[in-house]
C-alpha cells in the first residue's frame, strides 16, 4: 500500500508543451566595418542610452542616408543609376529609449534646421519687401492707359517673374500626409528631405495611412525610393511634376503596430514592404542598471556630428537655374566592388527560388542586391563625400548589413506567422503563473490581460492552454496552473481515488 501511494506522490504532473515554435535568435547588428566614425557613434550612443545596438544602428544609418542622398546616385553593374536613399523601420516596445537614440543621431540635422530657420526669417522679410515692390511696379504697368496691349506685354515681360520666396527651412517631417510632403515641402522646400519619427504609430495611424489613403501613400513612397519624379494632378492647379527629389525614411513602431503593417495585404501587394530595412531587437528594459557615462564617448559623438554638419552644409548638385531640383553625380563601383555585387546577386538569386532560404521573403530578396549597394554607398559617401568610386571594402560592408536585414525579415516572418490566439494564450499563461491561486472563468476576462474581454475569447484561450498542459480545470470550475500546491494536491488525490484498492484493503 505504501509503495502504491509513494508512486502516486512521485507522479509527475503533465509537462507543458510549447505554444509555438521559437523563432531564430537575433543576429548582432553588424558594426565593426562601418567606418571608425560610424562605429564610434554607435558605440557612444549605445553606451549612453543602453538601448539595443540595432536601434542605435538604424537611427544612425537613417541620419546618414538623409545627409548624403542628394549628393550622388550609385551606379549598379547593370548600368542603372539608383538613389542611395534608404527606408528603415525599427520595431521596439515602449521604454527601449527610441526617442533618446533619435535625439543623438539627429542632433546635427536638428541644429542645421535651426540655422535654416534663422536664415529663413530674415530672407522672408526681404522677400516680402521685394514682392511688394514688384507688385507695385506691375500694377503701374497694368494701369498705364498710355500703353497699348503689345507695349503692356513687353513691359510685363521686361519686368520678369515675381521674386521667389525662400525655401522652407524644414528637413524632417514626423507624420505628413503624402500631399503635404510632396505638394508643400518638396515643392517649396529643400529637395532632400526625411520622414523620421520615434513614434511611428502616429504616422501609421494617421491620415496618410488611413484606409482611403494607404495605397496612394505606399505607392508614392515606393516611387520616391525608386527616384521617380513626383507627379501631382490637382483641380485648379493642373499637372505638376517634381524632378530630382530624395527622401530618407525611418519609423520606430511598437510590435502591435508593426504586425498590422507587415500583415497588410495592400502593402504586401503594392511592394513598399520590400523596400524597408527592418530590425526587431530583443528588449533591454530591466537590464540597464545605472553606470556613469564613459567620458570617452563625448569625442565619438563630436566626430560624428562634425562630419554630419560638414555634409549638410555642402552644396548639393542642382540642375542649372533650379533652386531645388537635384542632379546627383554618379558614383560607380570599382572592379572589386562590382565583382562582389555580382557574386552577391547570384547568391541571392539562388536563395529565392523553390526550396531556397529566401523563398518566404522573395519580394525583399529581389531587392537585396540593390539594398546592399545603397547601404554601401551611404557608408562610402559619409566617409568621403567626394569619393570617385565605391570600393570593394564598402561593398562588402553593405552586403554584410543587407544579410543582417534579410535574417531579421526571416525571423519576423516566423514571429508573424504565429497564430494570434497562441500569442494571447502565452500572455494568459503568464498571468495565471503570476496569480498562483485558482480562479474561475469570469475572473480571466474581468481581471486578466486586456485582450481577453469576453467569455467566448476566454473559453477559447483556456481550451488552448488546457490542450498544451498549461492549465487544469477541476469539476467545480476552478482553473489553475498545474504547478501550484493546491492543484498538485487535488491532482494527486484524484489519481489516488482512481487507483484500485490495495489487496486486502
Amino acid at each position: 500500500m505504501h509503495d502504491d501511494f509513494r508512486r502516486v506522490d512521485e507522479f509527475d504532473l503533465p509537462q507543458r508543451q510549447p505554444l509555438y515554435r521559437e523563432s531564430e535568435p537575433e543576429r548582432p547588428f553588424p558594426t565593426g566595418h562601418m567606418g571608425a566614425i560610424v562605429d564610434g557613434m554607435i558605440t557612444a550612443v549605445t553606451e549612453r542610452t543602453r538601448a539595443p545596438v540595432a536601434i542605435v544602428g538604424q537611427s544612425v544609418m537613417a541620419a546618414m542616408s538623409m545627409a548624403v542622398q542628394g549628393h550622388a546616385d550609385i551606379v549598379l553593374p547593370t548600368g542603372q543609376r539608383r538613389p542611395v536613399s534608404s527606408f528603415f523601420v525599427t520595431v521596439a516596445e515602449t521604454g527601449e529609449r527610441k526617442s533618446a537614440v533619435d535625439s543623438y543621431a539627429l542632433k546635427a540635422v536638428r541644429d542645421y534646421e535651426d540655422e535654416l530657420r534663422a536664415a529663413y526669417e530674415e530672407d522672408y522679410r526681404r522677400y516680402k519687401d521685394r514682392l511688394a515692390a514688384y507688385e507695385k511696379v506691375r500694377d503701374q504697368i497694368e494701369k498705364n492707359r498710355k500703353l497699348g496691349q503689345d507695349e503692356t506685354v513687353k513691359e510685363l515681360q521686361a519686368l520678369g517673374a515675381p521674386p521667389a520666396p525662400p525655401l522652407l527651412p524644414y528637413l524632417i517631417a514626423s507624420e505628413p500626409t503624402f500631399e503635404g510632403l510632396t505638394g508643400r515641402q518638396m515643392r517649396d522646400g529643400h529637395a532632400s528631405l526625411a520622414v523620421f519619427s520615434a513614434e511611428g504609430g502616429q504616422f501609421i495611424g494617421g491620415v496618410a495611412m488611413s484606409a482611403d489613403n494607404r495605397l496612394k501613400t505606399a505607392a508614392g513612397l515606393s516611387g520616391l525610393w525608386d527616384g521617380d519624379p513626383v507627379r501631382r494632378v490637382r483641380s485648379g492647379e493642373g499637372v505638376s511634376i517634381l524632378y530630382g527629389r530624395r527622401l530618407a525614411f525611418h519609423l520606430m513602431v511598437q510590435p502591435g503596430v508593426a504586425s498590422q503593417v507587415f500583415s497588410d495585404p495592400v502593402l504586401k501587394d503594392q511592394g513598399l514592404l520590400s523596400r524597408l530595412m527592418v530590425v526587431a531587437p530583443a528588449p533591454t528594459a530591466g537590464t540597464r542598471e545605472w553606470r556613469d557615462v564613459d567620458p570617452s564617448t563625448g569625442p565619438m559623438l563630436d566626430r560624428f556630428n562634425a562630419r554630419m554638419r560638414h555634409i549638410l552644409r555642402s552644396p548639393m548638385p542642382l540642375v542649372e537655374g533650379s533652386r531645388n531640383e537635384l542632379q546627383p553625380r554618379l558614383l560607380p563601383m570599382d572592379d572589386r566592388a562590382s565583382g562582389l555585387w555580382i557574386a552577391y546577386y547570384n547568391a541571392v538569386e539562388g536563395r529565392i527560388g523553390e526550396g531556397g532560404a529566401y523563398k518566404s521573403i522573395k519580394g525583399l530578396g529581389n531587392k537585396l542586391p540593390e539594398h546592399a549597394a545603397r547601404l554601401a554607398a551611404i557608408l562610402a559617401l559619409f566617409d568621403n563625400l567626394d569619393a570617385e568610386s565605391l570600393s570593394g571594402d564598402w561593398m562588402a560592408a553593405g552586403i554584410e548589413m543587407t544579410e543582417h536585414y534579410a535574417s531579421e525579415a526571416l525571423r519576423m516572418i516566423d514571429i508573424g506567422s504565429t497564430n494570434a490566439d497562441l500569442l494571447l494564450a502565452e500572455k494568459v499563461s503568464q498571468w495565471a503563473d503570476k496569480r498562483g491561486t485558482p480562479w474561475r472563468l469570469h475572473e480571466l476576462y474581468q481581471k486578466g490581460p486586456p485582450a481577453v474581454r469576453d467569455a467566448a475569447t476566454a473559453r477559447r484561450i483556456i481550451a488552448i492552454l488546457k490542450d498544451h498542459k498549461h492549465l487544469l480545470e477541476d469539476d467545480s470550475g476552478f482553473i489553475s496552473n498545474p504547478g501550484t500546491g493546491s492543484v498538485r494536491r487535488r491532482y494527486v488525490m484524484d489519481i489516488r481515488d482512481r487507483m484500485p484498492s490495495p489487496a486486502g484493503g
